[in-house]
């Protein structure tokens, strides 16, 4: 008898815990980015800095490792060996990756994650025109640069592109 009811104890116990009212499961979707990778495609969009918040990040350093994210105002029209990206209304940032790679012609205006160096540099007059020949200026816009520019610039190790 004893057994019995120590039995029934355990099965009324165990039914009941079955039958509890079990809370909805919470779900999030995340939304999947799928990016084309240039450069080190171990890289990730985790910890990137707006680029808007670039020259704060810097706060006061010649040069810093960072990834930054972005959006891509204009590339290499000839190889696609640089870009350039617009860091505020006034600012932009010249980008090269030493030909370890190289990037579409078409991805200016797309979003952008990219890692490197950023750092201050002075831009020569010769290269100055070399980057507007690449960009498709005309020549007499390629005369009028006759000073060296001083500004940020960023040796990307990689570089993801948003795809559509």
């Amino acid at each position: 008898m004893k057994h019995f009811a120590l039995t029934a104890v355990a099965a009324l116990t165990l039914f009941a815990c079955n039958t509890t009212e079990k809370a909805p499961e919470e779900t999030t979707e995340l939304a999947v980015v799928d990016y084309e990778f240039y450069g080190d495609s171990t890289m990730t969009a985790d910890d990137a800095v707006p680029a808007a918040e670039l020259l704060t990040f810097l706060d006061g350093r010649d040069s810093v490792p960072v990834k930054i994210a972005g959006t891509i105002a204009e590339v290499c029209q000839k190889k696609g060996c640089w870009m350039s990206v617009d860091l505020n209304e006034t600012e932009s940032m010249h980008v090269s990756y030493n030909y370890e790679f190289l990037l579409p012609k078409n991805c200016g205006g797309k979003d952008f994650v990219m890692q490197g160096t950023a750092f201050f540099d002075t831009i020569p007059v010769s290269h100055l025109r070399h980057l507007a020949e690449d960009a498709g200026k005309s020549e007499e816009e390629i005369n009028t640069i006759t000073e060296a520019k001083p500004t940020l610039a960023f040796l990307a190790t990689g570089v993801m592109i948003k795809k559509n």
